[in-house]
């Protein structure tokens, strides 16, 4: 995928025509996705919706994995939903397969949930 500015939409249709012509599966790399919603992220003028929509083809493709729960998460809280972020790494952290991975992912909803309560939610 070199289009680093592709929509959701785009990288799936790439990913389908890749599985026509060389015969794989047309589910887009999960670590593709993740680096396309960064990117939405951390730009200089961020856009999180885009960046939604990447990491919610993540979670379709791979709701098993513990990073596709946790970048949704990271994408919910910088749009100031810090609840559902909260949530979408409770499942991280359910579905994290070592004890470094759950204390990393404990330790990042710890930073969101005080954030949640500076801005004034249960």
């Amino acid at each position: 995928m070199k289009n680093l500015e592709a929509t959701a939409e785009e990288v799936v249709e790439h990913y389908v025509r890749a599985a026509q012509v060389y015969q794989l599966p047309a589910k887009p790399p999960g670590d593709v996705v993740n680096q396309l919603g960064h990117r939405r992220l951390n730009a200089p003028t961020p856009d999180v919706d885009s960046a939604l929509e990447l990491f919610a083809l993540n979670l379709r493709s791979y709701p098993k994995e513990p990073v596709a729960w946790q970048a949704m998460a990271d994408a919910l809280f910088q749009a100031g939903r810090v609840n559902d972020a909260l949530d979408h790494l409770d499942r991280a952290i359910e579905l994290a397969e070592t004890p470094a991975k759950r204390a990393r992912l404990l330790e990042q909803r710890a930073v969101f949930s005080r954030s949640s309560i500076r801005q004034g939610n249960p």
